[in-house]
């Protein structure tokens, strides 16, 4: 499992991760549910992929990577392969992934980050959520 977390927030969502409830943010509350699972670091960039690639040589191999704001409704964590992690909410998945080093390669050729995990997701057999 991974020990790091990277949440990417486009401009069109970062109101969503700072809505509070029952006192506490969205953002506050997917780390919580990160850190039950044993997630040690999260970060949060921009949905630009020079902020990830900046993080590659910082961060432990594999990572999880979360690309949509969601409030997690159920407290466990269902990993369906080696490259793909599904947060399970109300029975459904979402869009979190594990991912390796080799991603980094992915991304650099990719347009962007959501292409880049479509890219990797397809070459590794994972779902896409």
């Amino acid at each position: 499992m991974a020990e790091t977390a990277v949440i990417v927030i486009d401009g069109n969502s970062r109101s969503m991760y700072d809505t509070k409830i029952l006192g506490m943010t969205v953002f506050e509350r997917i780390k919580k549910t990160l850190e039950r699972v044993g997630i040690k670091r999260v970060y949060t960039i921009e949905d630009k992929k020079e902020y990830l690639l900046d993080l590659d040589g910082k961060i432990s191999n594999p990572i999880m990577l979360l690309v949509s704001p969601v409030i997690i409704t159920e407290k466990r964590l269902e990993v369906e392969n080696d490259s793909n992690i599904i947060f399970t909410s109300n029975g459904k998945p979402i869009g979190a992934y594990i991912i390796k080093k080799d991603f980094f390669e992915i991304l650099r050729s990719s347009s962007d980050i959501k292409t880049a995990i479509k890219k990797y997701m397809d070459e590794k057999g994972g779902k896409n959520s």
